[in-house]
């Protein structure tokens, strides 16, 4: 059986703002791809309240 870790990002950290103008959707695709390339995959987006700061991606890889 295979042992995952986990990571756990504000869309802030990445890019993601209030004002979702294309630019910052793209900020937040880039920035997701790149953690795709480095063997994240995205499980889960979590929304808690309405500021950026409540929403989170929860992403996970396999252990090395």
């Amino acid at each position: 059986m295979g042992s995952w870790e986990y990571k756990v990002l504000s869309l802030k950290e990445i890019g993601y703002s209030v004002f979702s103008t294309k630019k910052n959707i793209e900020k937040v695709s880039t920035a997701l791809n790149e953690l795709g390339r480095q063997g994240w995959e995205l499980v889960q987006m979590s929304v808690h309240d309405a500021g950026t700061s409540g929403i989170a991606a929860v992403l996970k890889r396999r252990r090395s």
